[in-house]
């Protein structure tokens, strides 16, 4: 990864407009595949597939009409074609479909048991807030590699109608075919969050996205209410009753030590870009990361999205939780001494994965389909300076975290 330079502190963010075109028409690179899942081989990491995406001329006017539809497309990749319906997505990073969009791809719109390499869809992220593009990558490898379900992601190359769109995030979908790869019992209720937190009257703000027609939420109204109740000295008996609390304390240790600008454990603003399953074999929540491209970085350089972060500590505190179920673990002395030795572990497990080195590794692999991004809206000055933040937030991470512990 780069060397971080002090001095560099021009902004190097472009406006979004009409992408350039690019010359760039390499295949994929695949070096690992794995046998008893044809899935693998579309997120290992020593790989950089190609996916080329065909639109018909009136999907790409409907696309420009109402972004969020569904339309009719055909995903090809290294000679297989598979038809699918595909929107795009994105708040903040939302690009139109002649930019570089995001893409929600389905395959079981039509037929629910229709599945293409055991996925029931994809996700294509732009990177938009990402100029390391390694965000996604680096930081679902780290919970992943915790235990925590968290989605398989790398880089990709995507073409739309012959035109190469850029290098995306290529991040594995948080639907019932993850949950079936996570859980013994894929039949619970799946929650995406609503932007709120878990305070009475909230349960029907969380967008449910299992078991939608029998819409039973009581297990969530059942969580809402023992976290009202918690006192100062009986968070694990009550919360221990709906959530694996050493599974979210994992989770929240890792928020903590990962940074970001939301989440939920410590978002600024909203709570935003996690979700819960409740686990019918277990009769427990468990968190799911998602919307990881501000991840490993410093929340201070106002280059990369908000100007108004540019105040923030480069480091950023694991006790400026703001969610309220961490923020009351936090109350109650034995669980506050679980989260301290979850910090330490995870903390550990960071340095053990060596994430500059393979930060650098995927660098060096899409190195050129990067540099021929025509959609990328920082110069590759930026993306230098970027990820050299990155590099530095990782490599003092760790005794940041720590010194808030001793």
């Amino acid at each position: 990864m780069a060397t971080l330079k002090p001095v560099l502190l021009i902004v190097f963010l472009l406006p979004a407009c009409q992408p350039a075109t690019s010359d760039f028409d390499e295949p994929g690179i695949y070096v690992s595949a794995a046998a008893d899942d044809p899935s693998a081989e579309l997120y290992d990491l020593d790989n950089l597939p190609r996916f080329d995406l065909e639109l018909e001329d009136d999907a790409i006017e409907s696309l420009r009409d109402e972004p969020r539809d569904w339309v009719q497309a055909e995903l090809s990749y290294r000679g297989e074609v598979v038809l699918a319906d595909l929107r795009l997505k994105g708040e903040y990073s939302f690009r139109t479909i002649d930019e570089k969009p995001s893409f929600k791809v389905r395959f079981d719109r039509d037929d629910d048991d229709r599945r293409w390499r055991g996925l029931r869809g994809m996700t294509l992220n732009n990177n938009i807030q990402d100029p390391t593009m390694l965000s996604q990558v680096l930081g679902y490898q780290l919970y992943r590699d915790a235990g925590v379900a968290a989605p398989r992601a790398n880089l990709a190359t995507v073409f739309v109608n012959g035109e190469y769109r850029g290098l995306y995030s290529n991040v594995e979908s948080e639907d019932l075919a993850f949950i079936a790869l996570h859980f013994d019992d894929a039949s619970g209720n799946l929650y995406e969050e609503g932007t709120v937190d878990f305070l009475p009257g909230n349960a029907a703000t969380f967008d449910l996205e299992s078991n939608e027609e029998i819409d039973d939420r009581s297990d969530l109204e059942g969580l809402i209410a023992a976290i009202d109740r918690v006192g100062s000295d009986d968070y694990l008996e009550l919360i221990g009753a709906h959530v694996d609390v050493s599974a979210f304390l994992d989770f929240a240790a890792l928020e903590g030590i990962v940074g970001g600008l939301d989440g939920y454990c410590y978002a600024l603003d909203t709570r935003n870009n996690f979700r819960i399953y409740h686990d019918p074999g277990t009769d427990h929540f468990y968190f799911i990361p998602w919307g990881a491209d501000r991840l490993l970085r410093p929340r201070h350089d106002p280059g990369l999205v908000h100007s108004w972060l540019e105040e923030l500590e480069f480091h950023p505190s694991v006790w400026a939780a703001s969610g309220v179920l961490l923020t009351k673990c936090l109350d109650d002395g034995q669980c506050r001494e679980m989260f301290v030795a979850a910090l330490r572990s995870q903390v550990e497990r960071m340095e053990a994965l060596e994430l500059a080195r393979l930060g650098e590794r995927i660098h060096r692999l899409a190195a050129a389909a990067r540099d021929a991004d025509p959609g990328m809206e920082a110069t590759l000055e930026h993306v230098d300076y970027a990820t050299a933040l990155m590099e530095e937030f990782i490599s003092t991470r760790p005794e940041a975290v720590r010194a808030e512990l001793d």
